[in-house]
């Protein structure tokens, strides 16, 4: 289909697995794509589906794209990757990140869309669970690097104590300004024009450069040793995380970023992705079933969720 478009492929990358109720095995992947008239590569999201025998016990480890999900074959177009199934109370939805502004000021935003199938979208349109920047207007913390981008995804779904949490990540990727927060939510879909609430607190000691102004209480972050959950001695550039529960009802996060002192460079300058490993943490869950989100402080919210 890429190739009938003038395409090619410049990388695969986001594969993520999904088995439904009936033990069939998914997957969401992005794909990255250039052509000759669009020489700098775009992302778009696909289904794939296993290659060769498949048993419900074991999660496959070939797969083959199939069909389009998200973005264009033929239109370049920003965001379209980080795709991952997600279902709740028997409806299945893609949750992935799309772009809203072009470069050089980069944004984009993180949607929930509904699902016919694993492969058909529904004629309903996708929900924008969260943006950059919240109700104090732009986030100083959420700048990539020294550019005018400012991202937030790697998005996953969680529910606990029948409110929805979004764990997020935002800054510079492969650097030590890579961050995960968490937003969160009374329902699935915002209602109206609404998003998720991301975790706020006052900045009195000016560490992002607007005294006084509401910052993001990350849940991890490796860039500003004075702010909270500072974790640079253990893992620098804390993104891309997932927090769910064991058997046993504990809470876990589990991350990827890089060991201090284990981030080279390669020859292009660039730090090398592939010394990247994964991490895992406890958290301590504090959500009240009473409280609903809207009417919380920032300090009860920042409680709700807790690294151990």
């Amino acid at each position: 289909m890429i190739a009938a478009a003038g395409g090619q492929i410049t990388n695969i990358q986001n594969i993520d697995l999904f088995q439904n109720d009936r033990g069939e095995w998914h997957a969401a992947v992005t794909i990255g794509i250039h052509t000759m008239a669009h020489p700098k590569h775009w992302t778009v999201v696909a289904h794939a589906h296993p290659v060769g025998p498949v048993s419900p016990d074991t999660p496959p480890t070939d797969w083959a794209a199939d069909s389009l999900l998200a973005g264009s074959l033929t239109e370049a177009s920003n965001g379209n990757y980080d795709g991952k199934y997600y279902e709740e109370d028997g409806r299945l939805y893609l949750l992935y990140v799309r772009g809203i502004a072009p470069p050089p000021a980069l944004r984009n935003e993180i949607v929930l869309q509904p699902m016919q199938t694993e492969t058909e979208i529904a004629s309903v349109p996708a929900s924008v669970l969260l943006t950059p920047g919240d109700r104090d207007g732009e986030l100083n913390s959420e700048w990539y690097a020294n550019t005018q981008a400012k991202l937030v995804e790697a998005p996953y779904l969680s529910r606990v104590a029948g409110k929805h949490l979004l764990v997020y990540s935002t800054g510079a990727y492969l650097t030590e300004g890579y961050k995960t927060g968490v937003a969160w939510s009374d329902s699935l879909m915002p209602v109206g024009n609404g998003r998720y609430r991301k975790v706020l607190l006052r900045d009195a000691g000016n560490v992002w450069g607007q005294r006084g102004r509401l910052e993001v209480r990350y849940l991890l972050q490796s860039q500003k040793p004075q702010w909270p959950n500072f974790v640079g001695k253990q893992v620098v550039g804390p993104g891309v995380a997932a927090a769910l529960a064991a058997p046993d009802g504990q809470w876990w996060l589990y991350l990827n970023g890089f060991a201090p002192g284990d981030m080279p460079e390669g020859a292009d300058g660039k730090v090398q992705g592939s010394h990247r490993r994964p991490f895992g943490l406890r958290l301590r869950m504090n959500v009240p079933s009473d409280r609903r989100v809207g009417e919380v402080s920032d300090s009860e919210l920042a409680n709700w969720i807790l690294p151990q």
